[in-house]
């Protein structure tokens, strides 16, 4: 990336869902399949609205580069 960072920087990620259920088993899927073992902290969220009309999920993810 730009900034030197990589998913192994990765330290905190927060997700906003619109459909908890059926969009958590795809980003846990997709966590377990790009990210190595420890994974960071995460807090899914669920919510009626994102910022555009038609969006499904938000991805909010924290790196630390040293």
């Amino acid at each position: 990336s730009e900034g030197g960072a990589s998913l192994d920087d990765v330290v905190d990620i927060t997700t906003f869902h619109t459909d908890v259920q059926r969009q958590l088993q795809v980003a846990i899927k997709v966590r377990m399949e790009h990210m190595n073992m420890p994974h960071p902290a995460w807090t899914a969220v669920g919510t009626t609205a994102l910022a555009t009309p038609d969006g499904v999920t938000e991805i909010k993810v924290v790196a630390v580069v040293e």
